[in-house]
């Protein structure tokens, strides 16, 4: 994989996002994937369904390095 990938895991938030012209968290990535790709309604930050996405993503990458080619 190559490294410029590496800025697509959870670990790297919070991040400048050139698309936000800001810095982003991983909950507005998340929203940014719902509203374009899936053309989906935005979670507020506080919806639960918000929260268990972010949960079930950071728990994926738990006790991980982030190893270029390896994700």
């Amino acid at each position: 994989m190559p490294p410029q990938r590496l800025q697509h895991t959870p670990e790297t938030y919070p991040k400048f996002q050139t698309q936000f012209k800001k810095v982003a968290l991983l909950r507005d990535m998340i929203n940014w994937c719902i509203e374009n790709p899936l053309e989906g309604k935005k979670l507020a930050d506080d919806d639960p369904q918000m929260k268990a996405l972010e949960a079930y993503i950071l728990s994926q990458r738990a006790g991980k390095t982030v190893e270029p080619g390896k994700h």
